[in-house]
């Protein structure tokens, strides 16, 4: 009777031993994919920062873009108004001075729809 005992418990510890076993891996699978979903989250979040503070830089130098288009648009009315009322500036200098601002709003245009993109 003892040995039948015994010979019963060594089958079912074996078969424990293999089951922790099993176990054992698993854990280890799923402690090495929780450890690597970090890493890439940690780098996720990296990459969202540097992208925020590129977004944010590019708003800023289109704003600023912008305030240039503006005083462009207001120093050319105010030039075409005084070269009207005085005529200090002949023609040809208000067209030089006209594809002068224009390329200037093209090239302020121009990177707009660069750093938009």
């Amino acid at each position: 009777m003892q040995e039948q005992i015994e010979h019963e418990i060594a089958p079912n510890g074996a078969s424990l031993e293999s089951a922790l076993k099993q176990l054992w891996e698993k854990a280890r699978v799923a402690s090495d994919l929780i450890v690597s979903l970090r890493n890439e989250k940690k780098l996720l979040q990296e990459k969202i920062a540097e992208l925020e503070t590129v977004i944010a830089q590019t708003k800023s130098e289109g704003l600023v873009k912008e305030v240039e288009l503006e005083r462009l648009r207001e120093d050319v009315k105010r030039l075409d108004v005084s070269s009207k009322s005085n005529g200090s500036i002949n023609e040809a200098e208000r067209i030089k001075l006209m594809e002068k601002i224009k390329s200037l709003i093209d090239k302020i245009n121009s990177y707009l729809i660069t750093s938009e993109g």
